[in-house]
């Protein structure tokens, strides 16, 4: 046992027992560390979240992971950039994070297919649940790969204000159902 807490002191022995989880499982991990973080009252009591999504790489044989085919671009020792295909295995993880401090609120794994404006309540609803008599969230940033009218409708539904950056010349950058 002094051995294993010995261990996991090193950033390398946690990245080293953390590729042991599959997917789902760091997603839990990475929920109960946020609830703890809003126990600890990291958080202010209102909260603006922003979504965003990042792919998680794996290898291929990785519990949990999917595989997509992306457009990867190389630039060769003359200067000269070509596009290649190539497969790429693992997920992708959808944050809510508080835009103040950049400390994620919650955070879901999808499979790297999956659109993300699936994702926006589970989201939320995972946010709600690990800030729960902590902090609330007041507001919700999300990028046009969020949108989808009727889940602006359901954020409404729950009492938040949602902003969406404005495309080109748009006169209205934030919108709020009333």
């Amino acid at each position: 046992a002094a051995d294993e807490r010995l261990e996991l002191r090193c950033h390398e022995a946690l990245a080293h027992n953390l590729v042991k989880l599959d997917l789902r499982a760091l997603e839990v991990l990475f929920n109960g560390v946020i609830r703890a973080l809003a126990k600890a009252g990291l958080f202010r009591a209102k909260v603006t979240g922003m979504g965003d999504g990042t792919d998680l790489e794996t290898t291929a044989p990785y519990a949990g992971g999917s595989q997509v085919t992306r457009q990867r671009k190389l630039t060769d020792t003359h200067g000269q950039v070509r596009t290649i295909e190539v497969t790429v295995y693992g997920g992708t993880a959808l944050v809510l994070i508080e835009a103040r401090t950049k400390i994620p609120l919650a955070v879901t794994v999808v499979t790297s297919q999956e659109h993300a404006g699936l994702s926006l309540r589970a989201l939320v609803t995972q946010a709600r649940a690990n800030l729960a008599g902590y902090a609330r969230r007041h507001q919700v940033v999300v990028e046009r790969g969020f949108l989808d009218g009727v889940d602006l409708w359901w954020l409404h539904q729950q009492g938040l204000l949602f902003v969406v950056p404005a495309k080109g010349v748009s006169a209205v950058d934030g919108a709020r159902l009333d």
